[in-house]
């Protein structure tokens, strides 16, 4: 029973029946169960996967629905889908949407990743059956797999996503799922927000129109003191650069620099440009039929200077930076953007808060893989030391 006919069957099968329900559902595909609905239903499939297998353990059936190719057929089916979900943006769970930009709450991607769940599961009591000599590489590996994906398939509908908005020098206890207010088991005191800039820059555009001249893939001018140079047949030279401009607006510096440019006839023009802001225009500097501007610098760091607040816990002081976050209470604090709305002197910090109590699920998941990773490097170097005693 474990042909690849029998596993190609089978996928279609529960593809088809996906496509079934989906149109079933008015293409709105299935709600994320929370807890405890979630953990509910992880009881029932593993009581149903469980039973399945007794029942059937002697018959050539139970050999195909646990055997590798059906295992191999499956996880085909599952990267098709993931396929879909990594490249087309995906629509917010709950709104009609073709299947493939709602691929996380689609019948068809479920049910692949129920028969994927499914088969591992059946394939590790077979493998048990037969006791543990020789398996440990089998297991490990099996059994991290199914651990990440029961976490995928049932812990999706736990996950908590809230964005906290906190003004420098406030405090906010609050985080909002872009619908409602939720209160936070924390407080977070914002004490200072920084933004440090990649050096400004200088490109050419038209005087008339304002579109960009500068060729695609052509370097722009770094605006540094003393730099000297060349851009699209004119030389330019700055003679000063300042991060504040006389004209920005206390608490909102704005980048400046003066600049001669010296087109190839000879004409000349020099003053100084600047990006601008929300609040002051920028400042372009015209020679002929082109202007010399300055893009808005581009955000190298931003970071937020915090104290987290618990009830019954001391005040913890740290920083807050993109791709570095820090947990507090179960949540997962990330730095994800900031605001000036309001004036300079409203600077707003954007945090993520994070929630996934199926996390540590995952986190065996991965670890078990990797413990199965290195036994198979091991065995990988046993055979190798054997082979030269084999050839002699």
């Amino acid at each position: 029973m474990n042909t690849w006919r029998f596993a190609i069957l089978a996928a279609g099968g529960i593809t088809l029946a996906g496509f079934i329900v989906d149109w079933a559902l008015g293409g709105r595909g299935f709600p994320a169960p929370a807890f405890p609905e979630n953990a509910l239903l992880l009881l029932v499939f593993l009581i149903f996967q469980g039973g399945l297998y007794y029942a059937l353990r002697k018959s050539p059936l139970m050999e195909g629905l646990g055997g590798g190719r059906l295992a191999v057929i499956a996880l085909l089916l599952v990267c098709l889908w993931a396929l879909f979900l990594g490249s087309l943006p995906q629509y917010v769970r709950g709104e009609a949407a073709p299947i493939y930009q709602r691929v996380m709450q689609a019948p068809p991607f479920i049910f692949a990743l129920f028969l994927l769940l499914a088969n591992l599961g059946w394939g590790v009591m077979r493998h048990l059956e037969g006791g543990l000599r020789g398996s440990s590489l089998f297991l490990f590996n099996h059994i991290g797999v199914y651990c990440v994906g029961v976490a995928t398939l049932f812990g999706s509908g736990d996950v908590e996503r809230l964005d906290i908005w906190v003004r420098e020098g406030q405090m906010a206890w609050t985080g909002t799922d872009g619908k409602r207010s939720y209160e936070m088991p924390f407080a977070i005191d914002l004490h200072a927000f920084t933004r440090e800039y990649f050096p400004a820059q200088l490109t050419v555009i038209d005087a008339h129109s304002g579109k960009i001249l500068l060729p695609p893939g052509t370097d722009m001018f770094d605006l540094h003191p003393a730099n000297e140079g060349e851009l699209m047949g004119y030389r330019l030279a700055v003679r000063e650069v300042t991060d504040s401009a006389p004209w920005s607006v206390p608490g909102d510096p704005i980048p400046a620099a003066y600049v001669i440019a010296e087109a190839a006839d000879g004409s000349r023009s020099e003053g100084w440009i600047s990006c601008g802001s929300h609040l002051m225009p920028p400042v372009f500097l015209g020679l002929g039929e082109v202007s010399f501007a300055m893009p808005e610098p581009r955000v190298r760091l931003y970071q937020s200077d915090i104290t987290l607040v618990l009830p019954e816990a001391p005040p913890q002081r740290t920083e807050l930076r993109v791709n570095e976050p820090v947990r507090v209470a179960g949540w997962w604090l990330y730095q994800k953007g900031y605001s000036l709305e309001g004036g300079p002197n409203a600077r707003h910090s954007q945090i993520e808060a994070v929630r996934d109590p199926w996390l540590p699920l995952v986190y065996t998941g991965f670890a078990l893989m990797a413990i199965g990773a290195l036994l198979a490097l091991a065995r990988a170097g046993r055979l190798l030391k054997a082979l030269p005693q084999s050839i002699h």
